[in-house]
């Protein structure tokens, strides 16, 4: 999945990169970097929903699909031919049909339009028969193979990403990319180092280990699936007829106050077949009902005439607040509530305990669904060597064999030394062996597992050159057992110059409490 996407990447990027220098002077100026890989996306690859943001040294990324992964899990409509009663779905014998039957069924149904007869339409053969189905996910990579169109999307949005940071002044380390489905809430999210983006493009490393640099995640965002129903209502009135958006929203109503709040009527009275206005979305934030079941989504937005010449109608900002009903997967909109009438309509939703004041001072604290957070190097190695090491072990036979449980994490920790911590909580399937109060880290399967984990963090501090941390520790917190080694010992231990039982060494430092770990079984 993501090696089509890179590989897109790459045939996007390496020919600018051989045209054009990276000593030339800056092109993308420093205050206006996000504004110019907004340009880029809009204009050149027309990604018009995407946002970027930057914090710190962090360039975030923010794409809403209406499809993110290949297989979609709801019904899909398939086409075949009957043949004895059987159903053919092969793709050859259906557009063979398709072409045999063409000629004939197109001159019956043009008889019947023509002499207005349509039981001249009986005579077709209607060979070809659709119905609507499940989708059978035969392997877990087919639900959750990305969409070509995403996976175009991406290497779009990331060549926009190296192609302004490597012409600008501004200092930018990291990119994270959120991939969110606004309509389920699954998201995928990629964070990558910059300077790895540049030694793929100069071919400095390889395609398969730019790759294995790249963290990925998946989540599900409930404030997505929640504004949903918002972002589509706003949609739908810059597309849809007057009758469409009654029939959709309104057909309940008595009143029509909704008619001239949505500039389908103006003040005298004349009905228009499409809204005066378009909409655009300035933001959206949501908080949602402790007791559950409810959400108010706030939502600003922008207002501009349909028709320039309509001097009447100005360019305006204007504010809403939805309650939205949320029941099972399903998410509906229960009340659209303009700003003036706040104080009226919020006395009848008790299960929010709020008022016009209270409202306004919480909305600053309500959460969008691209809450960006700045990636420090630390972290990002941490997770890099986790995720690395997850790969391993999962697939490892002997420790497969060895232990009936395994839980491991790796973390950076700041205080009170700079460290970069290997926690397990390992469970030999061979109960005897750690007996006499011998250390658990002294057995050779544990010894087996210590090497692994410091190979790989000795090659990955050594690919990145990382040298600003006080020592590599391994803890078993469960045994109070705790050993390190020194960024020295381990760039030795990587040139082969030092062995394992040199480099890492028991320290009777006292182990810090710890989050609950990732179990690898």
């Amino acid at each position: 999945m993501m090696k089509a996407v890179f590989a897109r990447f790459l045939l996007l990027s390496f020919v600018p990169l051989v045209l054009f220098s990276a000593c030339l002077k800056s092109t993308y100026p420093e205050n206006y970097v996000t504004e110019s890989v907004l340009k880029i996306l809009r204009s050149e690859y027309n990604i018009p929903l995407a946002q970027v943001e930057i914090t710190g040294k962090t360039i975030h990324l923010y794409l809403p699909v209406e499809r993110l992964f290949t297989a979609d899990l709801d019904d899909i409509k398939t086409t075949y031919i009957n043949i004895f009663g059987l159903p053919i779905k092969n793709v050859v014998v259906v557009w063979t049909a398709k072409l045999l039957s063409a000629p004939q069924d197109g001159y019956w149904e043009m008889l019947s339009r023509l002499y207005r007869a349509p039981f001249l339409r009986w005579l077709k053969m209607n060979w070809i028969q659709h119905k609507v189905e499940k989708k059978k996910i035969e392997k877990i990579q087919d639900a959750i193979e990305l969409h070509p169109e995403v996976q175009d999307e991406i290497g779009q949005m990331l060549f926009a990403v190296a192609r302004v940071a490597r012409s600008t002044d501004r200092k930018l380390d990291f990119y994270s990319a959120q991939i969110t489905d606004v309509r389920s809430g699954h998201e995928f999210i990629l964070q990558g180092y910059l300077p790895d983006m540049n030694r793929l493009q100069l071919l400095d490393i390889s395609q398969a280990e730019y790759h294995k640099r790249i963290l990925r995640d998946t989540h599900v965002n409930n404030r997505a699936q929640v504004h949903y129903p918002v972002r589509s209502f706003f949609l739908d009135l810059n597309q849809k007829t007057r009758e469409e958006i009654n029939q959709k929203y309104f057909s309940k109503l008595t009143s029509e106050d909704w008619l001239e709040r949505f500039y389908f009527k103006n003040k005298a009275g004349s009905l228009f077949p499409v809204s005066q206005m378009t909409w655009e979305i300035l933001d959206v934030r949501s908080f949602l009902s402790p007791a559950g079941g409810r959400a108010l989504v706030y939502v600003e937005i922008a207002k501009l005439p349909r028709d320039p010449h309509l001097s009447k109608l100005t360019q305006a900002k204007e504010k809403f607040l939805f309650e939205i009903l949320i029941k099972g997967k399903g998410v509906q909109i229960l009340r659209i509530i303009p700003f003036n009438l706040l104080n009226e309509m919020l006395s009848t939703m008790p299960e929010f305990q709020m008022n016009e004041k209270t409202l306004e001072e919480n909305i600053k604290t309500w959460s969008s669904e691209f809450l960006p957070k700045e990636v420090f190097l630390e972290e990002f190695l941490s997770r890099q060597m986790m995720m690395r090491l997850y790969d391993k072990i999962y697939q490892d036979e002997r420790i497969a064999n060895t232990f009936t449980d395994l839980h491991f994490e790796v973390r950076f920790r700041d205080k009170p030394r700079r460290e970069f911590v290997f926690e397990a909580q390992p469970s030999l399937k061979d109960s005897q062996v750690v007996v006499n109060g011998k250390s658990l880290l002294a057995h050779e399967d544990m010894i087996y597992l210590e090497n692994m984990f410091v190979t790989q963090a000795a090659t990955t501090f050594h690919s990145y050159e990382f040298k600003n941390f006080d020592a590599l520790a391994m803890e078993l917190p469960a045994e109070g057992e705790r050993m390190v080694a020194t960024p020295a010992d381990l760039e030795l231990f990587y040139r082969k110059k030092k062995k394992l039982s040199d480099v890492l060494r028991a320290d009777g430092s006292t182990i810090p409490l710890s989050d609950q770990m990732a179990p690898v079984r």
